[in-house]
């Protein structure tokens, strides 16, 4: 459309241009190019970048108007309006139009136009374009939602398969157990053979729930058992969230002494689901573009921050844009408390959110003692 649409004006300006020199094609080949082209307008650029290609190319448009001293050149302004409307928000879109429209009329000083059709012509295109890209958000934001949704089963899929071989370990080993200690049992009670025939019997069931329990624990392939486990757990799950959501994800994770901790284990855990958790609620309610996850270990305890760039999930006092997400920053504090920690969120308009953990270690007469 843009091909068509600035083809179309540069044709229009040179059947009826009275001479066309070099210095002209030239500038007018170069410009039309330019806007043309979708260097500053892919689909993952940044709102600083998509705010200075539109502004280029109105000014652009502008000086072609003035190269040529044409002003049907004026009405490539709609392409950079249009954009803006469908991509940025209200505010960009309204100063745009102010100031498109004053420099049609300062430029109907300078050059032959008639300004009056574009004049007309730019609110009414800026409100479709409005309306167009209101919709675009909309379904943007329906289909992030399927991918969170998605990811969020995945998640409790595999929760519930491990819970599932939990108890699958419990009943299938219990009853192994209790056949070995009643055969003990009895081998107390009773001598000579009686008592080396119980024995054997305590020592096959033992073997037999030692492969059931080998056949469990095989099958469960994700065992988190370790705070290493979970933390790879946790790098596979970013990935995976990434992956899903197209939201560009930057991980830093450095080395952590997790034998500083009593409960390694359970601090590892609350960060992983930390870390999945607040990746979820930034898309989801945060509307974010992009996330940042660093697990640092400094020289007093472990600090985890997720920051992200979206609408903002509201202030530390636990106020989210949704009552999930109250709910989720409810259970995080919880679990960061009950592990040692401390949980804080920082939030705001326009200015994202910054989910943190601090995880002090042992003091040292912990460590001593132990």
């Amino acid at each position: 459309m843009r091909l068509i649409g600035y083809g179309f004006i540069c044709t229009f300006v040179y059947m009826h241009a009275e001479h066309w020199s070099k210095w002209e094609s030239a500038v007018s080949a170069i410009i039309s190019l330019w806007c043309i082209g979708d260097h500053w307008k892919k689909p993952d650029a940044t709102v600083n970048i998509m705010r200075q290609g539109i502004a280029v190319e109105a000014a652009l448009a502008f000086a072609l108007a003035f190269v040529v001293h044409n002003g049907v050149v004026l009405f490539a302004l709609l392409s950079p309006l249009a954009r803006s409307c469908i991509h940025l928000k209200w505010r960009d879109n309204v100063l745009l139009l102010l100031a498109e429209m004053a420099g049609v009329g300062i430029c109907h000083s300078y050059i032959p136009s008639s300004p009056t059709v574009l004049l007309f012509m730019l609110p009414a295109a800026g409100g479709y374009a409005f309306v167009v890209g209101a919709l675009l958000r909309q379904r943007e934001k329906a289909h992030r939602l399927l991918a969170v949704s998605s990811f969020e089963r995945e998640l409790h899929a595999q929760d519930e398969e491990r819970v599932r071989i939990a108890r699958q370990l419990h009943d299938r080993t219990g009853q192994y157990w209790a056949a070995i200690t009643r055969a003990l049992d009895v081998a107390k009670r009773v001598e000579g053979e009686q008592r080396l025939q119980f024995i054997d019997k305590a020592r096959k069931a033992s073997l037999e729930g030692l492969e059931e329990m080998r056949t469990a624990v095989g099958r469960w392939n994700d065992g988190l058992q370790t705070p290493g486990d979970w933390m790879r757990f946790m790098e596979r799950s970013t990935r995976r969230f990434g992956e899903i959501t197209g939201i560009p994800i930057e991980l830093s994770v450095s080395s952590i002494p997790w034998h500083r901790w009593n409960h390694a284990t359970e601090v590892a855990e609350t960060i992983a689901r930390t870390v999945i958790e607040s990746m979820t609620n930034a898309s989801r309610h945060g509307q974010a573009a992009t996330i940042a996850v660093r697990v640092e270990a400094g020289h007093e305890g472990i600090l985890v921050i997720v920051q992200d760039d979206g609408e903002g999930l509201g202030a530390d006092n636990g106020a989210t844009s949704g009552a999930a997400a109250g709910m989720g920053i409810k259970t995080m504090r919880k679990q960061a408390q009950a592990c040692g920690g401390s949980f804080a969120i920082e939030a705001g308009r326009e200015r994202g959110t910054t989910v943190s953990l601090r995880f002090p270690y042992r003091t040292e007469m912990e460590e001593l003692a132990e």
